[in-house]
């Protein structure tokens, strides 16, 4: 199932207050202002570096394309909108 253009068009960036530490190949989110902390994977940690500034999710999925051209496109989409809406589920990102 391809992903509406629309969402694909949106821009996201990282809020403020959210830091990040990298430990072995580990990327942990620590969010002071709900007192949590989350781990990202390989895909996920990726995508935190490049939202540190505001990015679209054309951008993330054609980046991600590039650096994986054996995975299906359609697959990228799906897995960058997933992650997408999990990082604002969890107030660790915003629409710019």
């Amino acid at each position: 199932m391809a992903v509406p253009r629309n969402r694909c068009n949106e821009t996201y960036q990282r809020v403020d207050g959210v830091s990040s530490r990298e430990v072995g190949e580990s990327t942990f989110l620590i969010d002071p202002r709900h007192d949590r902390i989350h781990q990202l994977n390989a895909l996920g940690a990726a995508a935190w570096r490049q939202l540190a500034a505001p990015v679209s999710a054309a951008e993330l999925i054609e980046a991600f394309h590039i650096a994986f051209p054996d995975v299906p496109r359609e697959r990228i989409e799906q897995d960058v909108v997933a992650l997408l809406d999990e990082l604002l589920a969890a107030d660790l990102i915003a629409k710019a």
